[in-house]
């Protein structure tokens, strides 16, 4: 037996909330259907049996958000999975709840549906729409829904108009938006700035210190922070800041999205917008993070040489004319343990390479003593505990700076005769020039001693620190066999080679010394005994 399935969509969340709209779109197409199904009984056809329901609540027509993200997206899916089955019946109040897009598109998805063998019935219009629709009837049907479409576009696109208008006219006479604020906001009745609402905030800045602290992901995150009751609030008329709705409870989507939301630093669409509750430094370190994190949920952070590690086997290459030569394996140390009575002996460094075509024949490294040996070797090392953060602010910097100077280019080649474009191209050239010379300064300002910290790798935080540590200051450490090479890009790429058994590492001054002469690297022989390089030991 076929079957029929309903679809509803209001735009505004508050009319899904007190049932506005949806339950009208339902009890209007249950009518409808009723009444249909009798004249098909009346006809001798079969009659169609109810099916699923598919709703959008606060998901907007005009911009396909209801496609992209939203119910009626599920339900074209289900029609390729066969889900709803050819020959169903798709149940619509009218075109305008199917979609509001340009024209085109809602054609072309309108079209798809009726292409799988499944019927599309317009309540309101009465008609139902088939893949096959002959006579003037299916051309008269044909007409209405191309009108129909038409005017669903153009009503939101008058209406987007107005409200862009408006916020225009508000922004000019100095007040905000009428758009909601952000959770942790309430506007003021000055309509011209806003309040904070701290219980909110301060959810918001312990979301932002387990991520940027503890690198946790957001399962952990929200098992951490536990159950929370997160409320909107506004100012009545008579100026009281009193609760409204109550916001859902934090999921792993809401956590991923507040973590990249820039309304915490206060932009909005790229401008200076709203009060900030997160400080620039920890936003942009934060970002960096998330973008470098690929582990799960549940993974903890063990491994400190993670984007740090590389194998530096030598791989011999025979050439076609019997030439052999060697090169550093160079892929990534993965970290693996095993279960044994010592979790220290446990622990190990693999070549990634190791699984690859050409084998890379590089034993596994004692993580334990890596570890401990690379963290002596750079205790003399003056690192900046700050710029961990100043760094990773700046990089972000750089990197959305990348995506506007790649627009600008795109529009100085669309609009050749405005120069505007150019103007700004080279603006943000100089921007960019600006902050890699920053960067570079930030990271030859070397003041403090990493002994300082005085870490303890049992401590998940610590290790998360020592990795950033290393990423800011350019640290690329080569594995070999029976030592270490360590490079130091912050200290004019110097180089350290160095064993991997215990006992106490003498380099204090003789790093910083060493950078601002001609030696480029150093090889620790043992307490007493050292070697000198010109050029980087490293070098292939």
């Amino acid at each position: 037996m076929k079957k029929y399935h309903l679809y509803h969509r209001v735009s505004k969340l508050v009319q899904s909330e007190d049932g506005q709209g949806i339950q009208r779109q339902e009890q209007g197409c249950e009518i409808w259907i009723t009444d249909y199904n009798k004249r098909l009984l009346d006809d001798g056809k079969q009659p169609f049996s109810k099916g699923l329901v598919y709703e959008d609540h606060g998901k907007s027509a005009y911009t396909a958000e209801n496609f992209k993200r939203g119910q009626l997206g599920t339900l074209m899916k289900d029609i390729g999975k066969g889900t709803i089955a050819k020959g169903d019946l798709i149940v619509i109040e009218l075109i305008d709840r199917f979609s509001r897009a340009d024209v085109d598109f809602v054609r072309k998805k309108f079209q798809s549906i009726l292409d799988s063998g499944v019927k599309i019935a317009i309540t309101k219009w009465n008609i139902v729409f088939e893949e096959k629709m002959d006579g003037i009837a299916g051309v008269s049907a044909r007409m209405l829904l191309e009108i129909g479409m038409y005017l669903a576009h153009q009503e939101s696109s008058q209406k987007s108009a107005r409200i862009k208008a408006t916020r225009v006219l508000l922004e000019d006479s100095g007040k905000k938006s009428i758009a909601k604020p952000p959770f942790w906001l309430a506007r003021n009745p000055d309509l011209k700035s806003y309040t904070v609402i701290e219980e909110n905030a301060d959810l918001v800045r312990k979301i932002f210190n387990l991520k940027l602290n503890y690198n946790y992901g957001p399962q952990r995150i929200i098992k951490h922070i536990g159950d929370v009751n997160i409320y909107r609030y506004k100012f009545d008329d008579e100026g009281n800041l009193i609760k409204t709705t109550q916001n859902s409870s934090l999921s792993e989507s809401t956590v991923n999205a507040l973590i990249r939301n820039p309304n915490v630093i206060g932009m909005l669409k790229g401008k200076n917008y709203y009060p900030r509750i997160i400080d620039d430094k920890t936003y942009y370190a934060v970002q960096r993070r998330t973008g470098e994190n690929k582990g799960g949920a549940n993974d903890v952070f063990k491994n400190v040489f993670l984007g740090v590690g590389k194998c530096g086997c030598d791989i011999k290459n025979i050439s076609e004319l019997g030439c052999i030569s060697f090169n550093k394996c160079g892929y990534t140390m993965a970290y693996s343990s095993r279960k044994v009575k010592n979790p220290v002996k446990g622990m190990y460094l693999r070549c990634n390479n190791k699984s690859k075509k050409n084998k890379c024949t590089a034993k596994n490294i004692d993580y334990y003593k890596a570890q401990q040996k690379v963290y002596k070797v750079l205790k003399s090392i003056k690192f900046d505990e700050s710029k961990s953060v100043d760094i990773a602010h700046l990089e972000e910097r750089i990197h959305n700076l990348d995506k506007e100077i790649s627009r600008v280019r795109e529009l100085m080649a669309q609009y050749t005769d405005d120069f505007e474009w150019e103007r700004q191209y080279k603006v943000k050239r100089d921007e960019r020039k600006k902050i890699e010379n920053e960067i570079i300064n930030s990271k030859s300002m070397i003041s403090s001693k990493i002994s300082s910290l005085d870490l303890d790798f049992n401590v998940e935080k610590d290790r998360v620190l020592f990795n950033q540590i290393l990423k800011d200051n350019r640290v690329i450490v080569y594995f070999k066999e029976n030592g270490m090479d360590i490079k130091v890009g912050s200290l004019n790429n110097i180089g350290i080679r160095v064993g991997y058994e215990e006992g106490d590492i003498e380099v204090d001054d003789v790093l910083e010394n060493l950078s601002k002469g001609s030696f480029k690297a150093i090889e620790i022989v043992d307490k007493k005994r050292k070697r000198f390089w010109f050029s980087s030991m490293f070098d292939d």
